[in-house]
């Protein structure tokens, strides 16, 4: 049990059980990992070793869930929070956490965007970031979310860095 990872399976699956719970009601949710640039990615076999700065995104979730929400406005009290982890050997400092939201997947400019820092994050570590302020978009029934923790420096693998979601709010009234 001396690698880390083992550890930490326990955890992942405990919030990947949590966001699947919560976010199973009326809306609906599905997670779409855009591919990086191949250049960018490592091997399979590389990527299996503890790299000295390594950044995971792990999952996120609404508070308070999304299935609660019932009218555009009410948006106003809803946070999204990002889980982030350091999956590598060093601590890293000053991690920077940015939130896209899109109305259409291939629109060039967001309609929304937060950035957040997480000021340490030490190895093995998970912190959660809270952006607030999500009313302040047009109103549609699907979005496209982009949450992204930007490398730090000496990370190679950066493929897990980034997580796309498609957010569908069909119960949420105009």
């Amino acid at each position: 049990m001396g690698d880390g990872r083992l550890r930490r399976l326990p955890l992942v699956a405990l919030l990947s059980l949590l966001l699947m719970g919560a976010l199973a009601g009326c809306s609906q949710v599905q997670i779409e990992n855009r591919p990086l640039d191949a250049s960018n990615a490592l091997a399979p076999e590389a990527s299996s070793l503890l790299s000295a700065h390594d950044l995971t995104v792990l999952a996120i979730d609404f508070d308070p869930p999304l299935e609660t929400v019932k009218a555009f406005a009410d948006l106003k009290n809803v946070s999204l929070l990002v889980a982030v982890e350091n999956t590598g050997r060093e601590t890293e400092r000053g991690v920077t956490v940015r939130v896209e939201l899109r109305a259409d997947n291939r629109d060039l400019t967001p309609a929304l965007s937060r950035t957040a820092t997480i000021e340490t994050l030490s190895p093995g570590e998970v912190k959660i970031v809270r952006l607030i302020g999500l009313s302040d978009i047009p109103v549609r029934s699907e979005y496209w979310l982009k949450v992204r923790a930007f490398p730090v420096a000496g990370e190679d693998d950066v493929t897990d860095n980034q997580r796309i979601y498609r957010v569908q709010l069909g119960n949420i009234a105009k």
